[in-house]
């Protein structure tokens, strides 16, 4: 027996009725939904889907499943069409755990945010200049539209977009940089990183235009200053599996099938 909720969309037609279907086979094996305090979080959609219940559910030990309604869903376990695969294989205790962890920025001012995805600090509009340090020590200048640190677990989604590195393994982030300028004078030589699980960045924005930080994707607007620190942290998620996950054939899937 265990705790459960069904995180969806109900705008989406016809997910409620495949969802409802989905929470009587569960309860009919005397399990309990619990809206508060599960234990497992089953999605449906994809994965951005997928990221609004971690930050929903990230005050809890809960894991999560993908089940994927639609959408590509790279963390996806079975989709809504193969529920009957589901129903036969699923055994809560013997699932296995993938587990990753946030990411965390905090301003110079104490305030802090996490990200499962990414942090980004960066300008739409107009070039942001910064100081990049890696563990104390001066690194290089960034010049360009800004920076993105991803997770493992990120990695695929805008890190991949900007050509940052696919990650199979949950150590270490990855350090992009968004639209770096290229001139006679401004030549990066470092489009990307792959950094340490323990290092810290620190941020320097030297540009006096407008920028935005923001995490997963939302804006941070309690932010103060103009230096910021970025590394993992003890937080966790976990995503839950029927079977084992073979990463390559998840990125296989997604990007070259």
């Amino acid at each position: 027996m265990f705790r459960f909720v069904a995180h969806f969309n109900k705008n989406v037609r016809g997910l409620s009725d495949v969802v409802s279907k989905f929470q009587e086979f569960l309860i009919s094996k005397n399990n309990i939904e619990d809206n508060v305090n599960p234990e497992i979080v089953f999605v449906f959609g994809g994965d951005g889907y997928l990221l609004d219940a971690i930050k929903q559910y990230s005050d809890t030990d809960a894991s999560y499943m993908l089940i994927n309604a639609g959408n590509l869903g790279f963390y996806s376990e079975i989709s809504v069409e193969n529920l009957d695969e589901f129903y036969a294989a699923f055994n809560y205790d013997k699932l296995i755990y993938e587990t990753h962890h946030f990411v965390r920025i905090k301003d110079e001012y104490g305030h802090s945010a996490f990200g499962a995805n990414e942090i980004m600090v960066a300008s739409g509009v107009t070039t942001l200049t910064a100081n990049l340090y890696i563990n104390g020590e001066d690194f290089m200048h960034v010049i360009g539209n800004g920076i993105c640190i991803s997770t493992a677990f990120g990695s695929s989604g805008y890190n991949h977009s900007l050509g940052g590195p696919l990650m199979v393994d949950e150590n270490g982030l990855a350090m992009s940089l968004l639209a770096p300028i290229h001139n006679a004078r401004s030549h990066p030589e470092i489009r990307s990183l792959l950094l340490r699980n323990k290092d810290k960045i620190t941020l320097e924005v030297t540009s006096t235009y407008p920028y935005e930080v923001a995490a997963d994707m939302k804006i941070i607007n309690e932010f103060k200053g103009n230096r910021f620190t970025i590394e993992k942290c003890a937080k966790r998620f976990r995503l839950a599996h029927i079977k084992k996950v073979d990463v390559y054939q998840r990125i296989k899937r997604a990007f070259i099938n």
